[in-house]
C-alpha cells in the first residue's frame, strides 16, 4: 500500500502506451525551476521521497535503477546525485523469487542533502528510471511493459536533516472501490431499481494514516452526485475521532443513495471521500489537498467489466502447446440481450508489428457446471489481430458481424492460432481470477493469477463511429484542443459529427472539478479561470475509456 494516493509510476512505456526501444531511460519527472540563491549551508535543504521497486508490476532488474539528478545552472547540465539499484536478478525461465516479491511491495524513504553548490536561481531536480530490455529477443512478443518504480511524497524543504522522516500530514492511502459488488461496470439498460440491494455495496472503506508525531483529530465525509444529470452533491459527515501516529485506519462509509434508473443510455455517479483534520474549516467549494480526498466514478454504460481500466501486467498463452489454446472470461448478464461487439486492451510489446500480423479468433461459449462448455459462436477473419490505440490504457473495439444473443452465464475470449503471447491487458488492482479460464489440452482450468483480464463485452447499438461491420477495429474520434496555452476561449474540435452522448469534465491540477457539461460544447470561456495546468476529460458513449487531455491557462 502506498503512503498516500496519487503515486507517480515510472515504467518502459511512453505517453502513447508504446514500448520505449530507442533509449535506456523510461519516464522522467522534473520539477519547475526553484530559486535557492538566498539560502546558505545552515539552512540545511534536503530532498526526500518514498520509492517502491515493482509494486503490482514488473520488478526492475539489478542493472536497472531509479536515478535522481540536480541541474547545474552554470553548465546547463544534469548531475546524478543518487542511483537506486533494482531488486531482481532475472534468469530466463525462472519465476520471480518470493524474496523479490516481498521487496517489491515495500515503500522505502530516500533522503538526499542538497549541496550548497546548487543554491542558485533556477535549481531543478528530476527523477527518472533506467530500463533494460532483455538481451534475448528471440521471443519478442514476451517483452512488454517492464521495470516499474512507484514514487510518492516528493518533498524539498529547508530546516531538515538526514533523520527527518516525519511528515505532519494525515493522508488517504487507497482509492475507493466500485459501488458494484462484482463488476466494475454494467450496462445502464440492464440495471433496474429492484436490483440495488443485490448489486450495490452497502459499505465502502476510507483508508488513511496520521504521519505526524502527535495525535490528530480527523473527521471523515462522503459525497455522492449524479454527474450525468449535473447534480450537486451534499457532503455528509460520517464520523470524527482522534487518530494516533503511524497506524493504518479503515473507516466505513455507508452510502445512502438511490441509483434511480431512467431511459438514458448511460449514467455516471461520483462518490468522493474526504477527511478534515483538527479545527481546519472545511469548505467544499475550495480546493481540497490532493491526498485528503479520493474520488471514484461509477460508470454505467453499455458493457460489463471487472477491471479498473489500467493494465499493470500482460496476459496470454505461450510456449509449447499454446497454439490454438483458449482463454475466456465469465460473465452473467442481468437481463437477456445481444452482444454486438467486444472491447479489448492490448499492451505494446517489443515487436508489436509482428503481433499485428498474428491472427486470433474471438469465441463465445455457453456454461456448464460453472465452467466453459460449447462454443456457440466463433468469429474468424484476417482483421482479428492485436491492435493498439495511440493512448495508454485505451481500449480498441471489435464489432461483430451478427449480434450474439445471451440470456445466462456465458464466456467470451480468444482462441489463439500461434504460440505468440498476445499481451492482453491485465489489471492487478481488481481480482476476478475466479472468472478467468484457460484451455491448453482440451480441459478448462481456472486461473491462479490474481487480477482482472481487460475484455469487456458490449451490449447495445452498433457504435456510430464504426468503420464497417466486417470485424473492423473502431477508431475513436480525433479530438483537438486549441489554442494551448489558452487565455480566453478553449476550442474543442471533434472530427466525427455523428458522435453523440458526450459529456465534458475539466479538473484543476489538484483534481477538483471546475467544469461539467453533459453535451458537446465547441468552445469554453476560461478567461476568468486562474493560470495553471488543467485536465479535460471527454466521455463518449460507447467508448470504454475517456479521452483525456492537458491544457494550460496563461493570461
Amino acid at each position: 500500500m502506498p503512503p498516500s494516493i496519487g503515486i507517480a509510476t515510472f515504467d518502459s512505456y511512453n505517453c502513447k502506451g508504446e514500448l520505449i526501444t530507442n533509449s535506456d531511460i523510461g519516464d522522467i519527472l522534473c520539477s519547475r525551476p526553484i530559486d535557492l540563491s538566498g539560502y546558505k549551508e545552515s539552512d540545511s535543504i534536503y530532498l526526500s521521497f518514498y520509492y517502491q521497486p515493482g509494486g503490482n508490476g514488473d520488478p526492475p532488474e539489478i542493472e536497472d535503477s531509479l536515478i535522481v539528478q540536480f541541474f547545474d545552472t552554470d553548465s546547463s547540465k544534469w548531475i546524478t546525485v543518487e542511483k537506486i539499484e533494482g531488486i531482481n536478478k532475472k534468469i530466463p525461465g525462472v519465476p520471480i523469487s518470493e524474496s523479490v516479491k516481498n521487496k517489491q511491495k515495500i515503500f522505502r524513504l530516500k533522503i538526499i542533502k542538497v549541496d550548497t553548490f546548487f543554491f542558485r536561481n533556477g535549481f531543478k531536480f528530476r527523477i527518472m528510471n533506467k530500463i533494460s530490455l532483455p538481451k534475448n529477443t528471440s521471443e519478442p512478443s514476451q517483452i512488454a511493459n517492464i521495470d516499474h518504480w512507484n514514487v510518492d511524497y516528493i518533498y524539498l524543504s529547508n530546516g531538515r536533516n538526514k533523520n527527518d522522516t516525519l511528515f505532519k500530514d494525515v493522508a488517504i492511502r487507497k482509492t475507493l472501490k466500485p459501488f458494484l459488488k462484482e463488476y466494475s461496470s454494467i450496462p445502464w439498460q440492464h440495471y433496474t431499481n429492484e436490483m440495488s440491494s443485490r448489486l450495490i455495496n452497502s459499505e465502502m472503506i476510507l483508508t488513511f494514516t496520521n504521519y505526524g508525531e502527535n495525535t490528530r483529530n480527523v473527521t471523515w465525509y462522503y459525497q455522492i452526485r449524479n454527474k450525468t444529470k449535473n447534480e450537486i452533491g451534499i457532503p455528509k459527515d460520517v464520523g470524527v475521532d482522534d487518530f494516533f501516529p503511524n497506524i493504518i485506519y479503515n473507516k466505513y462509509i455507508y452510502p445512502e443513495y438511490t441509483f434511480s434508473h431512467n431511459d438514458d443510455s448511460l449514467a455516471h455517479f461520483e462518490i468522493t471521500g474526504f477527511i478534515k483534520t483538527d479545527s481546519v474549516k472545511w469548505d467544499i467549494n475550495k480546493k481540497v489537498k490532493a491526498n485528503d480526498s479520493t474520488i471514484f466514478i461509477q460508470k454505467f454504460e453499455n458493457y460489463y467489466s471487472y477491471d479498473d481500466g489500467t493494465a499493470e501486467m500482460s496476459y496470454g498463452l505461450t510456449g509449447q502447446g499454446s497454439a490454438y489454446g483458449k482463454f475466456v472470461l465469465q460473465y452473467t448478464p442481468l437481463k437477456a440481450d445481444s452482444i454486438t461487439g467486444v472491447f479489448m486492451y492490448f499492451n505494446h510489446s517489443f515487436y508489436a508489428e509482428k503481433l499485428e500480423k498474428v491472427i486470433f479468433n474471438i469465441i463465445i461459449l455457453d456454461n456448464k457446471n460453472n465452467k466453459p462448455n460449447n462454443i456457440i459462436k466463433k468469429f474468424e477473419g484476417e482483421n482479428l489481430h492485436p491492435k493498439y490505440s495511440e493512448k495508454l490504457n485505451k481500449f480498441v473495439y471489435f464489432q461483430f458481424d451478427n449480434p450474439v444473443f445471451v440470456s445466462d452465464t456465458f464466456y467470451i475470449g480468444i482462441e489463439q492460432t500461434t504460440n505468440d503471447l498476445l499481451n492482453l491487458g491485465f489489471d492487478c488492482n481488481y481480482n476476478a481470477k475466479n472468472k478467468l479460464f484457460y484451455n491448453l489440452d482440451g480441459n478448462w482450468q481456472n486461473s491462479s493469477i490474481d487480477g482482472a483480464l481487460m475484455i469487456r463485452p458490449y451490449f447495445g447499438k452498433l457504435l456510430s463511429f464504426q468503420l464497417n461491420t466486417k470485424n473492423k477495429i473502431v477508431r475513436p474520434p480525433e479530438i483537438k484542443l486549441f489554442p494551448n496555452p489558452v487565455k480566453d476561449f478553449l476550442n474543442i474540435n471533434i472530427n466525427n459529427e455523428t458522435v453523440k452522448d458526450i459529456s465534458i469534465e475539466i479538473f484543476d491540477i489538484y483534481g477538483k472539478e471546475i467544469f461539467y457539461t453533459n453535451q458537446y460544447i465547441a468552445n469554453i470561456n476560461v478567461s476568468s479561470w486562474a493560470d495553471g495546468i488543467y485536465i479535460i476529460k471527454i466521455n463518449i458513449s460507447g467508448q470504454a475509456r475517456s479521452e483525456i487531455r492537458k491544457f494550460i491557462i496563461q493570461h
